[in-house]
């Protein structure tokens, strides 16, 4: 779920594409263009997003710089937007390991 502003409805986007990039196990970079596809309150959403995407320690951790352009009706809408994220299920794993 992607939105704005908390006083619009919920964005809900399909994203699809597809990336290119270069690293290893413990660092990585790639650029990332998708096409975006859903609704806001009851009016279709299409858009496209690009940014550059970094993983680190064994990708544990994403962080994302980048730029959205979303047509909600007869209305264009650009915003940058930064990211980050924790590979939960990769980190209790890790964690697991840790305690043997």
């Amino acid at each position: 779920t992607d939105s704005t502003s908390s006083n619009e409805p919920a964005t809900h986007l399909l994203k699809l594409g597809v990336g290119v990039g270069y690293g290893n196990r413990w660092v990585s970079v790639s650029y990332l263009p998708r096409l975006l596809l859903g609704m806001r309150g009851g009016e279709l959403v299409m858009g496209v997003r690009h940014g550059v995407v970094g993983r680190f320690f064994l990708n544990l951790v994403a962080l994302e710089a980048s730029h959205q352009l979303l047509f909600v009706g007869p209305r264009a809408e650009n915003a940058l937007l930064l990211t980050g994220s924790v590979n939960a299920i990769a980190l209790i794993m890790l964690l697991g390991a840790l305690k043997r």
